[in-house]
């Protein structure tokens, strides 16, 4: 193994155990017993497994984000829960970005699935994104819903979202609520981000 092979798998693996370590924290911080943690992190680290696997068959140069979109939503387009609509140009992500968006989509989808579109037969989800300049930018959109209340406190989904996206690949996350839905916005440097 090169000098320069050795050093960018250590910096992977660095970057794998640090989003390890914070979300070990933030569940087990909010988990009320052992069993909880247990299946939460479980589920967690399952979805870092999905985009392993995935960057692992492209060769790990990388992804397109709706590739990574499909495999977060797929369960959930299967069940026939909501509407589910994805639109956007083609972005390939580097290996950090797919991770980091890896485990912000399955924070977004499981929280659909306990309190938002995922949840009733009128949820609608529609997920844009843009690519201008140097910024990535997501839409997360969840409608359709009736009598949503923005959360008094942010759970320990969201605080994993608003660690893991800063940390790992310097993006922003802001999230506002309406009486019918719940909108998630995501900005990504793209430094070297490709459209083809």
């Amino acid at each position: 193994m090169n000098d320069a092979v050795s050093h960018e798998f250590v910096h992977r693996i660095e970057n794998l155990l640090a989003t390890i370590t914070v979300i070990a924290r933030r569940t087990a911080a909010h988990a009320r017993t052992m069993e909880d943690f247990t299946s939460v992190f479980g589920q967690r680290i399952g979805a870092m497994a999905r985009t392993h696997q995935l960057l692992v068959d492209g060769g790990w140069d990388g992804m397109l984000l709706s590739d990574l979109l499909e495999g977060e939503l797929t369960p959930f387009r299967n069940e026939r829960r909501s509407t589910i609509t994805l639109r956007g140009p083609r972005v390939m992500l580097t290996s950090t970005q797919a991770q980091a968006l890896g485990m912000a989509f399955h924070e977004l989808s499981t929280n659909a699935a306990k309190y938002g579109a995922f949840g009733g037969p009128t949820g609608r989800l529609d997920v844009r994104w843009t690519l201008g300049g140097c910024d990535l930018k997501i839409e997360w959109v969840e409608d359709g819903l009736e009598g949503v209340q923005a959360p008094e406190a942010t759970g320990f989904g969201s605080r994993i979202i608003d660690e893991v996206m800063p940390t790992q690949v310097e993006g922003e996350v802001q999230r506002s609520f309406t009486l019918t839905g719940m909108r998630c916005s995501i900005v990504v440097p793209m430094r070297r981000a490709a459209r083809s």
